[in-house]
């Protein structure tokens, strides 16, 4: 089955609540299905400024694709 998981912000060095909690799933869900993750290119909570440029992530040891949305936020 093919899966996307959506949150804010996503990365191994991202150690948010929900961005954690996002990460488990992805990678329990990934032993079995298709996962990809939608989120943006922020990695600062604060300026929402575009820094994440890795677009394949490991989970579960499988490479699998992020697809980032690059929305400026006016300041």
């Amino acid at each position: 089955m093919k899966l996307a998981c959506v949150v804010h912000r996503f990365g191994a060095d991202i150690a948010g609540g929900s961005e954690g909690h996002c990460r488990l799933i992805a990678e329990h869900l990934s032993a079995r299905h298709d996962v990809t993750i939608l989120t943006t290119c922020a990695k600062d909570h604060i300026t929402w400024a575009f820094q994440n440029t890795d677009f394949i992530q490991s989970l579960n040891s499988k490479e699998k694709a992020v697809a980032y949305v690059n929305e400026h936020f006016p300041d």
